[in-house]
């Protein structure tokens, strides 16, 4: 993004050559992602003034808004090759919700996900090549980040599982999952400690062995270990985090 004169206007900067992207008719917007076939997301204030923004995607050398329902706000987030966005949106005098733009649709998650009583998702981070999404959940003063596991391709109409949005933490853009092999745990400690190390800890089955694995883009995955169970009590410290600004971790079960 650079600035104009208080204003600010994406820019894809591609073997060398930088592209103006444009905005929808305001002065400021910014790029947040970019996928391998090159099509840009961000989000873009609009022509009538205010500060009210909405997504864009950016392909084919066309700023397009994502908003085709009246929003009174919204920005995108993660896109994945299929070209599948997610993000935040926001009617007016509504509460915010995360959503899932596909093929010209744009989706609320929390009408497609099974999630836990009283947890609302009200902004989505990412969406890998798998459909898999990182999303940011709240309920009363609790707050949670999870993975969103959609079962087909058709995501607009599929419906979600969200095991983890009881059973995951968010702090310093650090996350934590449960796959689907694992027992439903409840995260009690997710924390950075001195000397570039993590804890994160939950409430397991007594006696169960589970290992912990990590990523950075939820496709591939790294065993670091296994976690120390004390009663279902459950503790697992990475040693070494430093260079990570997005890790990724789940309890795997032992069979």
């Amino acid at each position: 993004m650079f600035e104009k004169d208080m204003s600010s206007e994406p820019f894809l900067w591609s073997e060398g050559e930088l592209t103006e992207l444009g905005t929808l008719g305001g002065r400021r917007a910014s790029a947040t992602a970019v996928n391998e076939l090159g099509q840009v997301i961000g989000w873009s204030t609009m022509e009538y003034g205010g500060l009210d923004s909405h997504a864009f995607i950016w392909k084919d050398g066309l700023m397009q808004d994502l908003d085709g329902t009246g929003l009174k706000s919204s920005r995108a987030y993660g896109i994945n090759d299929a070209g599948q966005v997610v993000g935040y949106a926001q009617f007016a005098g509504k509460r915010a919700f995360a959503f899932l733009w596909e093929e010209g649709e744009l989706v609320n998650l929390n009408e497609r996900v099974a999630s836990s009583p009283g947890w609302r998702l009200i902004c989505a981070d990412a969406i890998n090549d798998r459909g898999q999404i990182v999303a940011f959940g709240i309920n009363d003063e609790k707050k949670r980040a999870c993975l969103l596991s959609l079962p087909t391709s058709d995501l607009t109409k599929a419906t979600a599982t969200a095991s983890t949005i009881i059973g995951a933490g968010r702090a310093e853009r650090t996350s934590a999952m449960v796959s689907d092999e694992t027992a439903p745990f409840d995260l009690n400690s997710l924390e950075r400690l001195p000397g570039d190390r993590f804890r994160l800890g939950f409430r397991g089955q007594p006696g169960a062995e589970y290992f912990i694995e990590v990523s950075t883009d939820l496709v591939q995955w790294t065993r670091l270990g296994s976690a120390a169970n004390r009663d279902g009590n459950v503790e697992f410290i990475d040693e070494n985090v430093s260079g990570f600004t997005l890790r990724f971790y789940r309890a795997v079960l032992a069979p």
